[in-house]
């Protein structure tokens, strides 16, 4: 008996941007939101999110928290993000699963590397680390796609993770580039 492909399935039926493909439509917003983190663009990034969402970096060192305002991650990004001279994440290998009858949840599993750049006494100093995200989705009442869980874990570190701390300084001191 042959299985039905529940993601080939669901990811057929119409779209908010008009895309045959609601994967698409999620990939791209996940997409968007790293885009705007290298860019800095806070208020774009922070429109990826629902009002309150969970986050779990612990591969890294941060707690499970539960219930974040979005304003937490904006004081963290502008209070350390903004110290580096730069910020690059690349991410692929997206898989998208939309869950429930309705496909208005959508879980993403990817790949992604972020690489942190920070200049300390005329020396480029980096941090890289690269991992797996798994995020959580839901399409909204205006049909955007907002995070509502995000887990980070850690495959690899190269170079100084000391750098989040030097950065933070560095933003704090209002030297963000």
């Amino acid at each position: 008996r042959k299985k039905k492909n529940v993601m080939a399935s669901a990811g057929t039926k119409a779209s908010p941007s008009g895309s045959k493909d609601v994967r698409v439509d999620v990939t791209n917003a996940v997409n968007e939101y790293f885009n705007a983190l290298d860019d800095r663009d806070w208020e774009t990034a922070l429109d990826f999110f629902e009002d309150t969402y969970d986050s779990d970096y612990t591969s890294i060192g941060a707690p499970v928290m539960k219930g974040l305002s979005r304003d937490v991650n904006k004081q963290a990004w502008s209070g350390m993000l903004a110290g580096f001279d730069s910020t690059h994440h690349q991410v692929g290998n997206h898989v998208v699963r939309l869950l429930g009858l309705e496909g208005q949840v959508a879980q993403v599993r990817l790949k992604g590397t972020a690489t942190h750049m920070l200049t300390l006494e005329d020396e480029l100093h980096e941090w890289v680390t690269a991992g797996t995200y798994e995020m959580k989705l839901r399409l909204d009442a205006s049909e955007k796609w907002r995070l509502f869980s995000i887990v980070y874990k850690q495959a690899w570190v190269k170079g100084d993770p000391g750098l989040m701390g030097k950065a933070s300084v560095a933003a704090a001191a209002g030297e963000t580039k």
